[in-house]
């Protein structure tokens, strides 16, 4: 089976979390950045002020050909109970018609439940559906235990395959 773990990560633990699904699901991993590069708490002020008008912002790169993949994983961190507005702008300009995406949100404390409903309407709204989500809470957590933390959801969700 193909699989695709698409993310956009700021703070660098959403990218803990693909790497290990990409490790356990031999998966194509492809990071999806914010071109302006913004960095810092000005700049996820800059992208929490977009996420809010959902203004468009331009992200690296804009669009994957998804046709060849038999498995999705789409990954954003939860910013105020929201998805960041790089995830928002990838999935506005990418076709999603007739895939399922297993999302996962990556958080600090809660709100996944709305990232999700949020992510899920505009996946939708490009013809593709949810199939599967997870969220790992990494506050005062190691890379090595949201690592461990995200093989033991991926195990739940895939079957242990």
């Amino acid at each position: 089976m193909k699989t695709l773990v698409l993310f956009y990560t700021f703070s660098g633990k959403t990218g803990v979390v693909s790497k290990a699904l990409g490790e356990y699901l031999k998966a194509e991993v492809v990071e999806v950045r914010d071109r302006k590069g913004r960095k810092g708490f000005s700049g996820m002020l800059s992208l929490m002020k977009a996420a809010g008008a959902d203004a468009p912002v331009e992200t690296d790169p804009e669009t994957v050909d998804l046709s060849g993949y038999d498995r999705i994983f789409l990954g954003s961190p939860n910013w105020g109970s929201r998805p960041p507005a790089p995830v928002n702008s990838f999935i506005a300009k990418n076709n999603f018609s007739g895939r399922e995406l297993t999302l996962f949100i990556v958080q600090h404390a809660f709100g996944a439940r709305r990232v999700v409903d949020n992510i899920t309407k505009r996946i939708e709204e490009k013809g593709g559906s949810v199939g599967a989500c997870f969220h790992i809470n990494t506050f005062l957590r190691s890379k090595k235990r949201i690592y461990g933390n995200t093989i033991k959801k991926v195990k739940e969700i895939t079957g242990g395959e």
